[in-house]
């Protein structure tokens, strides 16, 4: 009995290892995943560019938004007991203190840079004044990233809505 499942056994073992195994992958089966991944990343890429910029646009809005209304408030509030306002420049805006931004006290700038690809157009500079925190200009400042805008206005009360 011992013999014979040894018999078997040493069968079996040659059997299965004089079969050919593969192992790997083919040549087809590479090339058929790298076409795959090419597809989705062709596919893929300006979604996810557009949800970038999209999140971009929507970020610096509400950052500028708070700037401005953050420069209304210290001026209802006679911060220093003076005017505060907010510059828009091509790559930057900056809040400041004073009546105007050409004689603003410079220790006060609070610089938020904007980023690459990021454009500002509309008002230049508004200021609030004291106590009632009325702008010096109403308009609207608009954000534009690649074909996407926001825009935010400022009406002659002082209301900030994008």
């Amino acid at each position: 009995m011992k013999l014979q499942k040894a018999y078997v056994f040493k069968k079996n073992f040659i059997h299965f290892h004089s079969q050919k195994v593969k192992e790997g992958f083919t040549v087809l089966e590479i090339m058929l995943v790298l076409g795959l991944v090419a597809v989705l990343a062709s596919v893929l890429t300006p979604i996810t560019l557009n949800f970038y910029r999209s999140e971009q646009l929507d970020s610096h809005t509400g950052a500028i938004v708070q700037a401005l209304r953050r420069a209304q408030i210290q001026s209802m509030n006679l911060e220093d007991d003076s005017s505060f306002g907010v510059r828009f420049d091509f790559e930057q805006y900056v809040l400041f203190k004073g009546v105007s931004y050409l004689k603003r006290e410079q220790d006060y700038d609070e610089i938020f840079k904007l980023p690459q690809g990021l454009s500002l157009d509309g008002l230049s500079e508004v200021i609030f004044s004291k106590i009632r925190g009325v702008p010096s200009d109403a308009g609207e400042i608009v954000l534009t990233v690649a074909s996407q805008r926001a825009v935010i206005s400022i009406n002659e009360m002082g209301v900030v809505h994008y």
